[in-house]
């Protein structure tokens, strides 16, 4: 059929021709499709500054002055300690080392006494105070040893502190070496003694003779030689409190029972086994009171603290001034406490103490009463120890009125 002829469409009067019938669409021009835009999310409601702190995690550090104490402070090499060395602090750094083998000499000499084994304790106890001390005062021609910095902030004397306590310590543990060799020479002795002298497996002439005598000698000369000459070390100095009229409580210990000995070997009878035993024996409590007293106060100034029960009585002193505005009855909240503190030892011969007070009165009685706290902290805890008159005291004092 020709695709011209027209088409009858039914229940209608027109004609279609076919061709309009499958091309009913009229063409046109392509066009270019218009650019659509993305979808944007719904934004939060709010402060929506893009500087705002609340967007900002890592703030940048705050402009600040710069630290007045330096970061750190250098280390001498050993050429410059060697170099900084006097010669008063070889001598005492070699007498030292003469010290410290005099010790092994006479325990090795007398090694059947047990008292000459005691007295050797305290020699070498006094040869490593000297060595310390000499080491130190080395160190101490140098900032780093005294000055402060951010990482060190009491610099290296702080090591003073921790080596004393450490020679303390060694101080208790020869005293318990000393009670341990006693009391098994005690022991052994109960079922094997020779005789009346109650000697254990020792010849009793052997605790006493010529070897003895001049080894006790030697032993007075050189500890008094290191009194004159050296002074006090740094553990004589923490005690000098604790026993006020002796300057060096250590040479008490080796110089004492060496004259016992001494004078035991030259003009005296032999050494009874009994009295050995009893003069070690006293020997090894003087060096438990004084070790256990070293360790006691050199680890408060280790913990930075002070003894309790002196900061109470000087809180106690302090309550009884008539400036001191008392708590009324039923008040026990620690606010409302009289006095109020903290009191440390930084150093051995530097104690802070900072106080709070409810005083009552005037300008005029307030500043009185201030003197009177300077005076009291000096005659309580003057007496605690270090250098006795020369500790010195950094003390804060606030006062509230009431």
């Amino acid at each position: 059929m020709d695709p011209s002829t027209p088409i009858q469409v039914a229940g209608s009067s027109r004609l279609l021709r076919p061709s309009s019938v499958v091309f009913d669409k009229q063409s046109r021009e392509a066009v270019e499709p218009r650019s659509v835009s993305p979808v944007r999310p719904q934004r939060r409601r709010g402060h929506h500054h893009k500087h705002s702190l609340s967007h900002q995690f890592f703030l940048p550090p705050v402009d600040r002055a710069p630290l007045s104490l330096p970061a750190s402070l250098p280390l001498p090499t050993l050429g410059e300690l060697v170099a900084e060395t006097s010669v008063d602090q070889k001598l005492q750094l070699g007498w030292a080392c003469i010290h410290l083998a005099l010790s092994f000499a006479l325990w090795h000499v007398n090694s059947s006494s047990l008292a000459a084994f005691a007295v050797s304790k305290c020699v070498a106890v006094e040869a490593l105070s000297l060595v310390s001390s000499g080491v130190f005062g080395v160190w101490d021609n140098f900032d780093v040893w005294r000055g402060s910095s951010v990482s060190r902030a009491f610099g290296l004397r702080r090591t003073e502190v921790v080596t004393a306590f450490v020679l303390a310590v060694y101080i208790v543990y020869g005293a318990i070496e000393l009670v341990r060799e006693l009391l098994e020479r005690l022991l052994v002795g109960g079922s094997h003694a020779h005789g009346h002298t109650d000697a254990v497996h020792i010849d009793p002439h052997a605790l006493s003779g010529d070897l003895m005598g001049v080894s006790m000698v030697i032993c007075l000369l050189a500890t008094a030689f290191a009194t004159a000459a050296f002074g006090r070390s740094t553990l004589t100095k923490l005690l000098a409190v604790d026993v006020p009229y002796v300057p060096i409580p250590f040479a008490l210990l080796s110089g004492v029972p060496a004259a016992i000995l001494a004078t035991i070997s030259f003009v005296g009878p032999h050494l009874h086994a009994f009295g050995d035993r009893l003069l070690a024996g006293v020997i090894a409590a003087a060096m438990a009171y004084t070790g256990g007293k070293l360790v006691f106060r050199l680890a408060c100034i280790l913990l930075l603290t002070y003894p309790v029960d002196e900061v109470q009585e000087l809180y106690a002193q302090i309550e009884q001034d008539d400036a001191v505005a008392r708590a009324l009855p039923g008040q026990t909240q620690h606010d409302l406490a009289p006095v109020q503190g903290q009191v440390w030892q930084c150093w051995v011969d530097l104690v802070v103490v900072a106080l709070r007070v409810r005083v009552k009165g005037g300008e005029t009685q307030e500043q009185q009463f201030r003197e009177r706290c300077r005076r009291y902290v000096k005659e309580i805890l003057g007496g605690g120890y270090g250098g006795g008159s020369d500790v010195k005291f950094h003390i804060a004092i606030e006062c509230v009125r009431v």
